[in-house]
């Protein structure tokens, strides 16, 4: 079947029941921070690794097998068809690797982490769970069905059929730590609306009611706050974006003052908050040891320069929300009314 079929088909049939109750929205938003905030302890940690008077590539190489020997590596069919050896990634200027934040085999936290060294930058793009797409062999369903039904080698073939996009690897984390990560580096500074001030002092979305003293503005907020922060959806953002997209709209902003934030850290106390959050944390990749370290020594070559950029799909503009049957049941579903738009937008950062 041919893209453009599969993607008919996907606006006709359907599978799997919701998996969207609140209390495991809760806990999937907290594997999206806590992988994405590992990711940006990795890069970061690269990063300042410049600052030592070693030769960089052996420090980075060390610092990287550090890393990578926490890590759980999981070969995959698909990345051996498809996936250059390490030596011919020396002549790619533009990764793409998955990260995935998975909990009871349920997979709502998608995003593909592109890495630029021509503009150097990294890109977080985030895929909204509900989107509406063909998974191969199966039916038309959600995106996040994908995982479920085949692992990781039918989540590779679902994003190649629908979005045309071969990826480069995958790191997948399924763990609940995030609070931690924030108080490990002193909380991180956020701007809240009145309506979202409110609202997290009168819910229980801050879970520990002594922290329940937010105010409007910026201020310096701890990890339970800034969790409560992001799960908010029935409050319009500063920019009014609702629903998941506000939800998806506050993660990007958390995860932007994570970034500065470690920016500003020396490298030993790096060094220590990547060995704790290693410490209480299970990740899995398929990348090898000498992958990983390419990307690291990468991303040491940009140094300072490196420019952290947030994307999401669907885009404004290029989906509709409707209702569809999946199983036995209708349900609520982003459908991609623009498929050719959505794929060339892609292709902008995933391609040479």
């Amino acid at each position: 079947m041919n893209k453009e079929n599969s993607r008919s088909q996907a606006a006709k049939e359907g599978t799997v029941s919701d998996q969207g109750e609140e209390i495991k929205k809760d806990k999937k938003l907290k594997i999206l921070l806590i992988i994405l905030a590992v990711t940006l302890v990795i890069f970061v940690t690269a990063v300042l690794a410049i600052k030592f008077k070693s030769p960089k590539k052996a420090l980075v190489n060390v610092v990287g097998d550090t890393i990578y020997n926490s890590l759980e590596y999981e070969n995959t069919e698909y990345k051996d068809e498809t996936i250059v050896t390490p030596e011919k990634l020396t002549g790619k200027n533009i990764f793409n690797i998955a990260l995935i934040g998975c909990q009871d085999n349920n997979t709502d936290t998608m995003l593909i982490a592109t890495l630029n060294t021509n503009t150097n930058e990294v890109t977080l793009t985030s895929l909204m769970r509900d989107i509406y797409v063909e998974i191969p062999g199966r039916y038309a369903a959600k995106l996040n069905a994908a995982y479920p039904f085949g692992g990781m080698e039918l989540f590779y073939q679902t994003i190649e059929n629908n979005f045309d996009l071969e990826l480069d690897g995958y790191l997948l984390a399924d763990y609940d730590a995030f609070e931690y990560i924030v108080d490990r580096i002193g909380g991180i500074e956020i701007t809240l609306t009145e309506a979202e001030a409110r609202y997290l002092n009168t819910t229980n979305y801050i879970s520990n009611p002594s922290y329940r003293n937010v105010t409007s503005g910026t201020q310096t907020l701890n990890g339970n706050q800034v969790l409560g922060y992001c799960r908010i959806r029935k409050r319009a953002t500063a920019d009014k974006e609702h629903d998941d997209f506000g939800r998806t709209s506050r993660q990007r902003t958390v995860l932007q003052q994570i970034y500065e934030k470690l920016k500003s850290e020396d490298i030993v106390n790096l060094l220590m908050i990547m060995r704790d959050i290693l410490a209480n944390s299970t990740i899995k990749t398929d990348l090898t040891s000498d992958e990983f370290n390419f990307y690291l020594n990468e991303v040491v070559e940009i140094g300072s320069m490196l420019k952290l950029n947030m994307y999401r799909i669907p885009e404004d503009g290029l989906y509709a929300n409707e209702r569809r049957k999946i199983g036995s049941y209708n349900q609520s579903v982003l459908v991609i009314t623009d498929w050719d738009q959505t794929i060339q937008n892609l292709k902008k950062i995933t391609e040479e």
